[in-house]
């Protein structure tokens, strides 16, 4: 019994370190192809978007907005990656340390897996336990767009995506159409154009079902019933977030409980006594023979 015990934990801490690995590549080479490869986003966005948002977006418009949504979440996806890349790292080191039956490297292992373990329980109880922490940021970087807002036709990155934002989840601002009036960009830019009126974009009008801006919807005689002036895009915003966050955190603990089987499995290696060694001295000085 022992014995299987023993054969099963070696090969089960290759077998899933293996997958981990290969999700760890596929992951990585996602990431690093979504930042460093426009072409992907392009392809995503006619694919997925512009199939979404052909009524009131040409193709080229839905591949700028996708491109300036990955300007504003480039630090998230370069961090996904080099996460991916010590991930793959961290399952090689658990693939030849059980493979060369050593266990100084599956000490050095455990110790470096057990740590990885901690940081991802701690982010995961934070997560849960006070998700205004990682809403605050997510709020700040929407406050930001609106702040820097240039106009309906800027071309800058944050516009377009906020346009986007605008128009894709039928919203305006980040909490209503007051926050256009900190927006100096905005306002400098009406001021230069000479365009008279109150500071509602027009991306906040309302749209009906085939695309089309509510008729009686313009700068000056915006209202609640043809446009979309009283809904902030946070609320839409919060909510995909939360539904996308809750089903990663959830994806997250099933692989947490894998590896805390890996962990196990590595431990039952290093402590397991395959034949009787004698005393301590003894067994450290066999400690890199075959376990």
């Amino acid at each position: 019994m022992a014995s299987f015990l023993h054969i099963f934990a070696r090969w089960y801490t290759i077998i899933a370190n293996l997958l981990f690995l290969f999700f760890f590549i596929a992951c990585g080479i996602f990431c690093g192809l979504v930042f460093w490869h426009p072409t992907v986003l392009k392809q995503f966005a006619k694919e997925h978007v512009h199939s979404r948002t052909h009524k009131y977006q040409t193709r080229e418009e839905a591949e700028d907005a996708v491109m300036d949504t990955k300007e504003v979440f480039g630090p998230l996806l370069v961090g996904s990656f080099w996460a991916c890349v010590c991930g793959t790292f961290l399952c090689g080191i658990g693939i030849v340390a059980a493979a060369k039956k050593s266990r100084h490297i599956l000490w050095f292992y455990v110790i470096l897996f057990s740590a990885v373990l901690l940081a991802e329980f701690v982010t995961l109880m934070v997560f849960f336990g006070r998700p205004d922490l990682f809403n605050y940021h997510l709020k700040n970087l929407l406050d930001q767009l609106v702040t820097n807002y240039v106009s309906e036709d800027s071309r800058d990155a944050k516009s377009r995506a906020l346009n986007h934002f605008m128009i894709e989840y039928q919203c305006c601002g980040s909490n209503d159409v007051s926050d256009f009036q900190n927006a100096v960009l905005f306002k400098e830019h009406r001021a230069k154009h000479q365009i008279p009126g109150p500071l509602n974009p027009t991306t906040c009008c309302a749209l009906y079902e085939d695309g089309s801006v509510h008729p009686e919807c313009t700068i000056r005689s915006m209202t609640e019933e043809n446009s979309n002036i009283h809904r902030g895009c946070w609320t839409e915003i919060l909510r995909v977030a939360t539904r996308y966050g809750l089903s990663v955190a959830y994806g997250w603990l099933g692989a947490m409980f894998l590896q805390v089987t890996i962990i196990m499995a590595s431990a039952h290696l290093i402590w397991h006594k395959q034949n009787t060694w004698g005393d301590l001295n003894q067994w450290y000085a066999n400690s890199d023979n075959q376990f």
